[in-house]
């Protein structure tokens, strides 16, 4: 639902992730049900860039043309939760700070978890949606970064347990696909990741 150019920098921003564990976030979303999308964006309204200009107006029609073509192809999914996955992924050439990903990742990898209740009923409509695609058994998934890996912080070290509070984009293949995102020079970290439990939506990674 994104263009290349948009999914590296997604791919990349692992460098944002310090690789310290947070306090679970399982109790914000007891007894939750989907309610409509656009009851879900009125509480993150306030914390996007312009005023949220992305979840309203011709942004947000423009999000639902795409949800109801997306739709076409994911029949078991409600048009409210490929929105979501649209919103998502949308983000304009040079505007990451602007997007719904980057403030909602901004949220997850907060050490203060109150930060995620503004969207908690988006997220939920968003994770009801990734849990409803095709699944895709892959044996590893990469994730890559323009930065070395002593530069990632003392959290990053071999054999230590780190986790991505974010929602993690990866892609697949060979080596060299990461490279296409990262570049070929200067100082760059790929991360080889395999399933070791493939609890879905939100399965758990061990860093090779």
């Amino acid at each position: 639902m994104e263009a290349p150019s948009l999914f590296s920098l997604r791919l990349a921003d692992v460098a944002l992730e310090d690789g310290r564990l947070r306090a679970p976030l399982a109790g914000l979303f007891l007894d939750l049900r989907d309610v409509p999308l656009i009851d879900a964006l009125a509480p993150i309204r306030r914390l996007l860039p312009r005023n949220g200009s992305i979840i309203v107006g011709a942004g947000l029609d423009q999000v639902l043309v795409k949800a109801r073509e997306a739709r076409e192809r994911y029949k078991s999914l409600s048009e409210d939760q490929c929105a979501c996955i649209v919103l998502y992924t949308a983000e304009e050439p040079g505007e990451r700070e602007q997007s719904v990903y980057y403030a909602l990742n901004a949220a997850l990898r907060s050490a203060n978890r109150a930060q995620m209740r503004p969207w908690r009923d988006f997220t939920w409509l968003l994770l009801r949606g990734l849990q409803g695609l095709p699944p895709r058994p892959v044996p590893r998934v990469l994730r890559g970064v323009a930065r070395s890996f002593d530069a990632m912080g003392g959290n990053y070290a071999p054999g230590a347990l780190v986790q991505w509070s974010g929602f993690s984009s990866t892609a697949e293949g060979a080596l060299n696909v990461i490279k296409g995102f990262v570049g070929d020079t200067g100082d760059r970290t790929i991360f080889q990741a395999r399933h070791i439990h493939a609890f879905r939506p939100s399965p758990v990674y061990h860093a090779m």
